[in-house]
């Protein structure tokens, strides 16, 4: 049974842990429903959370609620949104936008002048709406027309395609809780007599159409669904919830959705069948009547056969809500007062558990514990000591490269990559002490370096890197299925054409016996059984005798390498510095070189042949023309800055490419498919080659840019 804090992948997304942040309303958006720097510090406060979902967002004009609610369908709101998705990423999180659509429960003093709210029939709610005069009772709405419903499910699909845009990882659809989405599966709410309304197939088409329209917008594994059945949540009623909602578990079932949302209802008969319907990832809201879900609620949740479980309350208060799981600290209370609305009070000024950070001397502390595999700890080795150099080396020429550091430690690893002229460096961790410690560093050298806590299996995509760097990394992996998913994570985060360097050791290599404690050298482990494999970091020059474990072969190697997508790799013996030898001794040099032990890794993403690029290019040229490709405006924009950076077409250049995706960010990514940022990236490793191959390629790739352009 998996704990609350094991990972999970969901589709598209891969989650850290199984603590999620619940959408919870908090009204904090500025004018025009425009999120705003407290809302960036709110989310990005608690991007430990396994998955955040956003409050409710509007997906259009008509769509919105009460006053404070942000939206998502004006450039002002994606702009707003963009920086709290920075926030959340820069923090190591992932953050899903919930689409929202009020229909009956929003009132004229929220929506443009002259516009009713919508609802599937004109049934009024028995509720109350939040407007800038203070809670009113709501009116009764205007029936959806075809045309209404059409225009609706657009907006839905827009709103998620802006959500991309803004930088979300994923959208979900606010399909609980008397919205618009609920209101179609509800007796009260639709009385209608077409295809929208009557048996339980025309209640849930709404719904279906709204998941598919959203899915064909930003990918079907990007879409999660919240579903409350019987919940009476805004005056709703439904006489069979486990029939409806269950048909509609059971049609989206195959769709490929990343998760269904499940808001519990208190009657288990009702949540039963859809569970048993549904067979995709389950994420479970838990009933638990006036209390908040606390941890072990929730841990019977999985074992109840929840994939993973959505905190609200206590998400609002304890912003470090799996750190305090983890180390079982109390959990502080919410203020309710300020749910709905107001400023930093009840909302960003909630502190973590002083546990949850500890202070340098916990953490020399915490390492001490550990024992010699973490020695160096306490005494950080020079930032350019001789194993430093001999890792650079293998990372080749750095300058102007993109560069994703998975093994940040204290930070000097990364910080030297970025003083030998890479563009831009993204450290990562699995440690938050350790990320924390690198923060300060990083505080006191202000290079422009951002650093993530991350999971090593479940490794989320931090940006498109020319070169990720995992030195010790690979060596945690304790089954062939983390090591696989540790070497996607790393490909997945490269461009085409770009590489990877990982220091690592295999276990055909058994050094026990006193010849090598001679040398002053500790084991982890008295005997071989335990201890499959050993890797002295003194191969190589630190100041520090530590060893650490292995069990992978060669073969296993190249095994998961080619299951991760690599269809390449090379092993490299790393030099022997002259101090080294000094320190341990001809004797001990000439026993390593007569059996090698540790390894530069050096495996390259596949990048498509010329050929290749340049017939996806004519097919993207010939889709242009015929009208069967319309380009995104981003997609226009970047394309026409392309083609000006190839002045007039003479040439491109692989750097352009790569400053094109950083300006694009996610949206390019994803925009009608990605078909034009994967010719791109296909294309870039071939741009700054030498020869014709490499020429008439960029001729015809510079010639469908001004086309676009």
């Amino acid at each position: 049974m998996p704990s609350l804090l094991d990972p999970l992948t969901a589709g598209a997304l891969t989650l850290p842990n199984r603590v999620v942040m619940a959408p919870m309303t908090r009204n904090r958006a500025g004018a025009d429903g425009v999120p705003g720097p407290l809302m960036a510090e709110y989310y990005a406060q608690r991007a430990s959370a396994g998955l955040i979902v956003t409050e409710g967002v509007s997906v259009g004009a008509a769509a919105t609620g009460p006053v404070g609610q942000p939206g998502l369908y004006t450039p002002e709101q994606i702009a707003g949104w963009g920086l709290v998705t920075d926030a959340v990423h820069r923090a190591g999180g992932r953050i899903v936008a919930q689409l929202s659509h009020h229909g009956r429960i929003a009132h004229p003093d929220l929506l443009p002048a002259g516009v009713r709210p919508l609802a599937p029939s004109a049934v009024t709610a028995l509720s109350d709406a939040r407007t800038p005069r203070g809670l009113v009772p709501t009116v009764e709405p205007r029936a959806m027309t075809d045309a209404d419903i059409a225009t609706t499910l657009a907006e839905f699909a827009a709103a998620a395609a802006a959500a991309v845009e803004a930088g979300f990882d994923g959208v979900e659809l606010q399909g609980a809780n008397g919205y618009l989405i609920h209101q179609f599966l509800s007796d009260n709410t639709n009385l209608r007599e077409d295809g929208y309304g009557g048996d339980a197939a025309g209640r849930i088409r709404f719904a279906v159409e709204a998941v598919r329209a959203v899915a064909g917008a930003v990918g079907a594994d990007r879409v999660g669904l919240r579903i409350s059945p019987g919940s009476g949540y805004n005056d709703t009623t439904e006489h069979d919830p486990a029939l409806v909602h269950g048909l509609l578990a059971a049609t989206l079932a195959d769709d490929g959705l990343a998760y269904l949302h499940l808001v519990e209802s208190p009657e288990e008969e009702v949540n039963r069948p859809l569970r048993e319907r549904w067979t995709g990832t389950l994420l479970v809201n838990p009933f638990t009547g006036d209390d908040p879900t606390d941890p072990e609620t929730a841990a019977l949740r999985l074992s109840g056969g929840a994939d993973a479980v959505a905190f609200a309350r206590y998400f609002a208060s304890n912003p470090d809500l799996p750190e305090r799981i983890r180390l079982g600290l109390p959990l502080a209370e919410p203020d309710p007062d300020t749910f709905h609305g107001g400023d930093a009070v009840g909302y960003t000024d909630f502190a973590p558990h002083p546990r949850s950070t500890p202070t340098m001397s916990e953490q020399q502390d915490q390492y001490a514990e550990i024992g010699d595999r973490y020695s160096d700890f306490k005494d950080t080795a020079p930032l350019a000591g001789p194993e430093q150099h001999n890792v650079l080396k293998h990372l080749g020429d750095l300058t102007g490269r993109r560069v994703l550091d998975l093994a940040c430690g204290h930070g000097h690893y990364t910080r030297l990559i970025k003083a030998a002229g890479a563009a831009e460096v993204v450290g990562s961790d699995l440690s938050p002490v350790m990320v924390e410690l690198a923060r300060k560093t990083e505080q006191e050298d202000r290079l422009g370096i951002t650093y993530h806590v991350a999971d090593a299996v479940a490794l989320p995509k931090l940006g498109a890197f020319d070169l990720v760097s995992a030195v010790w990394l690979l060596n945690y992996a304790t089954t062939k299925a983390e090591l696989t998913a540790m070497l996607r994570g790393i490909h997945d985060n490269l461009v085409p054409g770009g590489k990877f360097v990982a220091l690592a050791v295999w276990p055909e290599f058994r050094p026990f016996g006193p010849a090598w404690d001679d040398y002053g050298l500790r084991v982890v482990s008295e005997t071989e059984a335990e201890d499959r494999g050993i890797l002295v970091t003194d191969l190589i020059g630190t100041e520090t005798s530590t060893i650490t474990t292995s069990r992978w072969s060669h073969e296993a190697f190249a095994e998961c390498l080619a299951a991760a997508g690599f269809e390449s790799y090379t092993w490299e013996v790393p030099e022997v510095p002259a101090e080294s030898v000094a320190r341990f001794g001809d004797a001990f040099w000439d026993n390593y070189r007569a059996n090698p032990i540790p390894g530069f890794l050096v495996g390259t993403r596949p990048t498509a042949a010329a050929a290749a690029v340049r017939t996806a290019a004519r097919a993207l040229a010939e889709d242009l023309s015929a009208g069967r490709w319309t380009p995104t405006t981003l997609e226009r924009a970047l394309a026409g800055r392309l083609h000006v950076a190839a002045q007039g077409g003479d040439f491109l250049t692989a750097q352009a490419v790569r400053d094109a995706f950083q300006e694009g960010s996610e949206p390019f990514l994803r925009d009608n498919g990605g078909r034009l940022a994967a010719l791109l990236a296909d294309a870039a490793p071939l741009l700054d080659a030498a020869g014709d191959e490499a020429a008439e390629t960029a001729r015809v790739v510079t010639a469908l840019l001004g086309a676009l352009g």
